[in-house]
């Protein structure tokens, strides 16, 4: 991040959220996608439940927002229930 980004938000986590939310209520709350720069589990760091960045997107994002995840990997064929689980407990709850 720039300077002048880093004296308005605390992580990329926040400036990406803060962005996303102004565009979703500018747009009146359409259907939208959001895709985290961790979108699957390997580039999670260090892990899904343990990245601050999923966490703060989890907790930041307006409900409205939904995320994009392609599972353990960037081409996933199937997503298991054990990673959505993974996402909802650590990052909805």
């Amino acid at each position: 991040m720039n300077k002048t980004d880093k004296e308005v938000f605390q992580s990329f986590a926040h400036a990406q959220a803060t962005v996303t939310n102004a565009v979703y209520e500018h747009l009146k709350q359409p259907a939208f996608m959001f895709c985290p720069t961790e979108y699957c589990a390997r580039r999670a760091v260090p892990t899904v439940s343990s990245s601050q960045y999923l966490n703060t997107i989890g907790s930041k994002l307006l409900p409205g927002v939904e995320i994009m995840w392609t599972g353990m990997w960037p081409f996933t064929l199937y997503v298991g229930f054990d990673l959505i689980f993974i996402l909802h407990l650590d990052l909805i709850v």
